[in-house]
């Protein structure tokens, strides 16, 4: 089936700290039982023609970090190069990652290594690279905020300035765009699915809030559109440049049990 849809790899999520997904033994719970692991990554591996991958956790919590192992275990089975999310399962979204984890793993294998955890920034993303050796890096939720990063990353990693961040403007008409790609294919429930890119978007810009809570009773994408168009007019009238308020409430926390297995949360 995977073959005749496009994909150019099989990834195997062995990183999800879901409940849902935990408690069906899948995701994070297969890292404490590394024979099953190899067994279910070798039966997939032989099962398709498509190159097959995988992305861990460090282990199930701290005090059981195996990361090495694991990676070990994958290898075995035939895996074609491996991503590793520098947190424990019970650490789920929460506190620093832990790169030392991801250096010990590349130090352990010959398989390529894709770092991820905490890579928010350019300068993130060169100093993963210095600090564990990773061949790549994947970036997560902190392009929820800041999807110009892997642009920016890029030049930064090919040694070119990887200039400005995104001016406000840019981020309204991005979000913006995103609200018409989204209604052409949800209809008026892109309206309710855009509140938490919303948030995302004018995360940190002048008087962010009364923005949330006026698309939090948005019904259409016409409404958002309009709502998006006279904040930016603000904006570009606020009384002191670089003026901020924290992230608005409508922005979902990440690591609680309401995240699906892709990480994503139902709008508020």
């Amino acid at each position: 089936m995977c073959e005749g849809m496009g994909f150019d790899t099989l990834d195997l999520n062995y990183g999800c700290p879901v409940r849902k997904v935990i408690a069906r033994e899948a995701g994070a719970a297969m890292l404490t039982d590394l024979d099953r692991l190899q067994r279910v990554t070798t039966a997939v591996v032989n099962a398709v023609s498509l190159p097959v991958t995988a992305k861990i956790r460090i282990g199930w919590d701290r005090e059981s970090t195996n990361a090495p192992e694991v990676v070990k275990a994958l290898e075995r089975s035939g895996v074609q190069w491996v991503t590793v999310h520098a947190r424990a399962r019970s650490e789920k979204f929460t506190g620093q990652a832990h790169w030392e984890v991801i250096a010990a793993v590349k130090q352990s294998t010959t398989l390529p290594v894709i770092g991820n955890g905490d890579v928010k920034t350019p300068e993130d993303a060169l100093r993963m690279i210095q600090e564990t050796g990773c061949d790549g890096i994947m970036v997560g939720r902190g392009s929820f905020v800041n999807p110009w990063l892997f642009e920016r990353a890029h030049r930064l990693l090919n040694g070119d300035d990887p200039g400005p961040d995104a001016t406000p403007r840019t981020r309204i008409s991005t979000a913006i765009a995103h609200l018409h790609d989204l209604a052409a294919k949800k209809g008026d429930y892109a309206a309710v699915l855009m509140r938490k890119h919303v948030a995302w978007y004018v995360r940190g810009l002048y008087d962010n809030s009364s923005l949330c809570r006026e698309v939090n009773h948005c019904s259409t994408p016409a409404e958002v559109e309009t709502l998006l168009n006279r904040y930016l007019e603000r904006l570009e009238s606020a009384p002191v440049a670089g003026d901020s308020e924290p992230l608005a409430p409508a922005a979902p926390e990440w690591g609680g049990e309401d995240a699906d297995a892709h990480g994503s949360c139902a709008a508020p």
